[in-house]
């Protein structure tokens, strides 16, 4: 989801007097432990030349069950640099998120077996996104190298019926005049 979002949903469970809503926010922010770690000097750039680039594809296949059929030479220089993206991005909008619309359809695609980023953020976006679609996979966080031809499918599917105007994608699970459609 937009980091923004997720500042915002955050901030409106750690600041609720719901112990479960509150509890939905702390197992979140244990998830995301990775991304505190990223905004360490030194460790994480660090961390990825000494062994975590090369380790990568064994934690991928053990950890999400997925296979690297094409290895990536520049792997160890892409995750080192990939940190910055999250200590330019994750603290600035969950300590100041900026309110984010959509005025176009979304499709949202939900895995849900990602153990970093839970259903549970998702949860408030029909209050940013007009006309929100959701379709659920069975899939971990790394759905587009485990399951790149589903996604690949239901992308140009959602493409092809917003395009039309049509009531529903050419396989009729996608209801796109249905805001919150839940579709499998």
């Amino acid at each position: 989801p937009c980091l923004d979002h997720v500042g915002f949903w955050m901030r409106r469970r750690l600041g609720s007097l719901s112990w479960p809503e509150q509890r939905k926010a702390l197992r979140q922010l244990a998830a995301s432990w990775y991304i505190m770690l990223f905004q360490l000097p030194l460790i994480p750039p660090l961390t990825w030349r000494l062994g975590v680039g090369r380790l990568w594809p064994l934690f991928l296949e053990r950890v999400e069950g997925v296979h690297e059929t094409m290895p990536n030479e520049t792997r160890t220089e892409d995750g080192r640099h990939g940190v910055n993206l999250y200590r330019a991005n994750f603290l600035p909008r969950l300590l100041r998120p900026a309110p984010r619309y959509a005025d176009a359809p979304v499709q949202l695609i939900v895995p849900g077996g990602d153990r970093f980023v839970g259903e549970q953020l998702f949860e408030d976006l029909h209050q940013w996104v007009p006309e929100l679609y959701r379709r659920w996979i069975d899939a971990g966080h790394w759905a587009p190298l485990s399951h790149p031809d589903r996604l690949a499918e239901w992308i140009g599917d959602f493409a092809e019926a917003v395009e039309a105007g049509s009531q529903h994608d050419s396989h009729g699970a996608l209801r796109i005049k249905a805001p919150l459609a839940e579709a499998g």
